[in-house]
């Protein structure tokens, strides 16, 4: 609603309700992922109700199998400079948004934060910034050499939020956020514990 107030504003139109409910329909209004969050709220309850009998190496199928399919293998694929697999095999199964709603039931069952685990998270965040931040620089280096860089668009590919490099971090930076919460909950007021438990149900586990 801010975008479509400021739009109003911009170029002089009056408001409608109407009229911002179809943009929001018909999207996107926005580059962020909130139409992706509506969509992941209106299944949820379904999701839920199907996560909550699942056993471990059910939980360990579903996302090895989704995320090597999805998130691995177009990175490799971009590597090899091959065309991938097939959208007929991949538009069948579950998108990773979803899986990474599983992924974050699976951390919160099977997952335990222990207290040296900060070391590696933070060693983890910082080695994925790096390695992140070098694989975005050697594409805009190779498509700037062939010519090919006509918007910073292009060279963004490693920036793909559904890609494995970018969704380590993502879980990485959940789970330092997490602990760290758990460490210093009992410096908190009820307030502040209240407000942030209250926000952290919005966050649908690792998704946002």
């Amino acid at each position: 609603m801010v975008y479509y107030i400021y739009d109003c504003k911009k170029i002089s139109l009056e408001f409608n309700i109407v009229v911002f409910v179809k943009r929001v329909i018909e999207g996107p209004m926005s580059n962020c992922l909130w139409y992706m969050y509506i969509g992941i709220l209106l299944i949820l309850p379904v999701l839920q109700k199907m996560t909550k009998p699942m056993k471990k190496q059910d939980y360990m199928y579903m996302l090895v199998s989704g995320f090597i399919l999805l998130s691995v293998c177009p990175v490799i694929a971009h590597w090899l400079d091959e065309s991938g697999i097939s959208n007929l095999i991949t538009d069948s199964m579950l998108s990773v948004y979803v899986l990474m709603v599983v992924l974050g039931y699976y951390l919160e069952k099977y997952v335990d934060l222990k207290n040296g685990c900060i070391k590696w998270l933070l060693l983890i965040i910082g080695s994925e910034t790096c390695i992140n931040v070098g694989l975005t620089y050697i594409e805009w280096n190779d498509l700037k050499k062939a010519g090919k860089l006509t918007s910073p668009n292009d060279y963004l590919f490693y920036s793909n939020k559904e890609y494995i490099n970018v969704m380590i971090l993502s879980v990485c930076v959940f789970f330092a956020l997490k602990y760290l919460y758990l460490k210093y909950e009992c410096m908190l007021n009820e307030k502040v514990k209240h407000a942030i438990t209250y926000l952290g149900s919005l966050t649908l586990g690792t998704y946002v």
